[in-house]
């Protein structure tokens, strides 16, 4: 398995996505998950001026509900958020893993993974790399590093 670059690094790898969906005109979709108001608040607005549509979700429970709902072309998450978005509940610090290991028994899996965080660790790292995810950004990271792994998913859904 290829080691899969910090967004700082000049060679992001990315890999290749095809949407199920063939309609023309279809607007590339992807799923934030990010408990951050403010990260949230920039990336969205950052994101849907690159043209993306962005649905938001600040918790496990909103992940795994728009997931199937929306069923997005890509997904960005952070690694660690709430269980539920009620103020109370538990903080899941590798909520990110949770999510991706329950996306493995979903009927509907983006391609497109891309996990942002600002406490990433090499142990981290690998055990993202090893659920296969498309790229890591270290917060703080460079938008247009982002917009790059984008544009190539959104390029090969076209295909």
């Amino acid at each position: 398995m290829s080691r899969i670059p910090f967004a700082n690094e000049e060679d992001t790898l990315r890999k290749p996505f095809r949407s199920h969906r063939d309609s023309p005109g279809h607007q590339f979709k992807i799923l934030l998950v990010e408990d951050d108001r403010f990260y949230c608040l920039f990336l969205k607005q950052y994101l849907e001026r690159l043209g993306y549509s962005v649905v938001e979700a600040g918790s496990l429970s909103e992940f795994k509900l728009f997931l199937n709902a929306e069923q997005p072309d890509a997904i960005i998450s952070d690694i660690g958020f709430a269980e539920t978005p009620e103020p109370t509940a538990p903080y899941l610090t590798l909520g990110g893993l949770i999510a991706l290991d329950w996306l493995v028994y979903q009927t509907h899996k983006p391609e497109t993974v891309i996990v942002i965080s600002s406490t990433l660790t090499e142990r981290l790292r690998q055990q993202f790399e090893y659920r296969g995810v498309t790229a890591i950004f270290e917060k703080p990271f460079a938008p247009d590093a982002l917009a790059r792994v984008l544009k190539q998913a959104a390029r090969s859904t076209d295909i």
